[in-house]
């Protein structure tokens, strides 16, 4: 929510950049006090650092999309997250998918329910989005909380 040379995702602290919603994540912005006309933004708050709030709401999410769609493939994620109204949908399942090492049409419930693999999956969203990837304890912890 400063240095607008940075990524937006990064900016509103949401590295997935989520969509605003209805949606009560923890860390949240209020929507009256979001400065982001589209996207969530997270703060910091009960001590932990806003990044790794929105990398939990961002694994959060996958764990939502899973128990919707329990069949989820890479590919069928990234239509829902990443619509091709205004995504290249392929590319970024694709994108994502050699990340953890496996195809488009690989189902999904098997990487995110390997931690690394997981990991692997967050950190190329967080690549693809904001074109850069960052390895740090703020999205390790967030991983983490998202898995709870």
């Amino acid at each position: 929510m400063s240095n607008s040379k940075l990524p937006r995702g990064l900016r509103n602290n949401n590295p997935g950049n989520i969509e605003k919603s209805n949606s009560s994540w923890r860390g949240k912005v209020p929507h009256d006090q979001n400065t982001d006309g589209r996207f969530e933004q997270f703060q910091d708050f009960e001590g932990i650092p806003a990044m790794t709030w929105g990398v939990r709401a961002l694994t959060k999410l996958g764990w939502t999309y899973l128990k919707q769609r329990p069949d989820h493939t890479i590919q069928t994620f990234f239509e829902k997250y990443a619509p091709v109204v205004e995504n290249n949908t392929n590319a970024y399942a694709n994108f994502v998918a050699k990340k953890v090492g496996a195809k488009s049409s690989d189902s999904l419930a098997p990487i995110y329910n390997d931690l690394v693999k997981q990991y692997l999956f967050i950190l190329a969203i967080i690549q693809h989005e904001n074109g850069q990837a960052f390895d740090n304890e703020e999205v390790s912890k967030g991983v983490e909380l998202g898995n709870r």
